[in-house]
């Protein structure tokens, strides 16, 4: 293995960082939230409202993850109906997925010292997955995952093929 040469070495900076005691982070008062109605006799599968967030065929594909005869039909009835209930807690697409609220995480400053912004050479995407490459990110833009920025830096960012054909991850 090479070692690095000396034109490539890392060379701290000798500075003083910011104050941080100058962010004041305030506490936050917690709203009391109800616990759900618990029911003895829950209500069948068939039974339940599904809507389009949660539908049918997406808690079977949850309940199919629980090996046979490990719960009783009841308790598979229950576990749908809490699911069915806390629906908005799970995401199968990334649009569903949602972001924090700066409520409970606000922004916060990181501390910086002077140094000169780095631009990386970008990696040629090959052609015929651009127009994939295109997709993936204008997702990820509308999904709330990227957010458009105007900094002076700049990263490298490429596709890598997953073992499914077709399917590539940033």
């Amino acid at each position: 293995r090479r070692y690095k040469p000396v034109a490539r070495k890392v060379k701290p900076v000798s500075t003083t960082m910011p104050d941080l005691s100058a962010q004041a982070f305030k506490p936050l008062e917690i709203p009391e939230t109800k616990p759900l109605p618990f029911k003895f006799t829950p209500p069948t599968l068939d039974s339940l409202a599904f809507d389009d967030r949660l539908t049918r065929e997406r808690l079977d594909i949850i309940l199919a993850t629980i090996p046979d005869g490990f719960l009783s039909s009841d308790e598979i009835n229950l576990i749908a109906f809490v699911i069915l209930e806390r629906r908005l807690a799970v995401a199968f697409t990334d649009h569903e997925r949602g972001i924090f609220s700066r409520l409970w995480f606000p922004d916060y400053k990181i501390p910086v010292i002077e140094h000169v912004p780095w631009q990386q050479a970008p990696i040629p995407i090959p052609f015929a997955s651009c127009s994939r490459v295109t997709d993936i990110l204008n997702n990820a833009f509308t999904s709330g995952k990227y957010e458009p920025g105007c900094s002076s830096y700049r990263s490298r960012v490429f596709p890598v093929a997953k073992k499914n054909p077709g399917d590539l991850r940033l």
